[in-house]
C-alpha cells in the first residue's frame, strides 16, 4: 500500500513539473511583438457582440478581432508607438472602441459620478445614524419592548397551563 502512494506522490509531482514547464516555456517563447499586439488589444473593446476586448476575445475566426491585430501589427511595423496606433484605430472605427470613456462631454460624468457619489455617501452618514439614534432613544422612551410584571405573569399561567394539558 505504501508503495502505491510513493508512485501515486511521484507521478503527482512529475505530472506538476511537467506542466509547470510547458507554462513556462510558452511565456518565454512570446515574441516582443505579441505582446505589444496584446497591449494595445487590451485597450480595445472588441466588436463582434462578446464582452470583450480585442486580446481577450475569444471567438473563432473572429470578423473583427483578426482585421485590428493585423492592423496594430502593421502599424507597429511601421515604426508608430502605442499610443499613436490607437489614435489611428480610434479614428478608423470610431470611440467606442475605446474601453474607456473620454474625459469631456458626457464621458466625463463617467469619470466624475462615483466620486460625487463617494462625496454624498460621506455626507449623508452622520444624518442616518443621527437619525437612527433618535429612533432608539424614542422607542426606548416609549417603553417598546418591555411587557409589565402582571400581564407577564398571566402569560406564564396561560403557558404552564398548556404545557399541562399535554402531560
Amino acid at each position: 500500500m505504501r508503495r502505491v502512494a510513493n508512485r501515486f506522490l511521484i507521478g503527482f509531482v512529475a505530472a506538476g513539473l511537467a506542466v509547470g514547464g510547458l507554462l513556462t516555456a510558452q511565456v518565454k517563447t512570446s515574441d516582443p511583438k505579441t505582446m505589444q499586439i496584446r497591449e494595445i488589444g487590451k485597450e480595445l473593446k472588441c466588436q463582434c457582440g462578446c464582452a470583450y476586448t480585442v486580446a481577450d476575445c475569444n471567438m473563432l475566426y473572429c470578423h473583427f478581432r483578426d482585421p485590428v491585430n493585423m492592423d496594430i501589427s502593421e502599424m507597429l511595423d511601421s515604426g508608430m508607438g502605442p499610443g499613436a496606433i490607437l489614435n489611428a484605430l480610434l479614428t478608423k472605427y470610431g470611440k467606442e472602441l475605446s474601453t474607456e470613456p473620454p474625459p469631456e462631454g458626457f464621458g466625463a460624468v463617467g469619470w466624475v459620478m462615483p466620486f460625487v457619489m463617494l462625496a454624498l455617501g460621506l455626507l449623508a452618514a452622520p444624518f442616518v445614524v443621527q437619525r437612527w439614534r433618535k429612533n432608539q432613544i424614542t422607542a426606548d422612551a416609549a417603553g417598546v419592548g418591555t411587557v409589565d410584571p402582571e400581564t407577564m405573569k398571566r402569560l406564564e399561567a396561560e403557558i404552564e397551563r398548556d404545557l399541562s394539558q399535554f402531560d
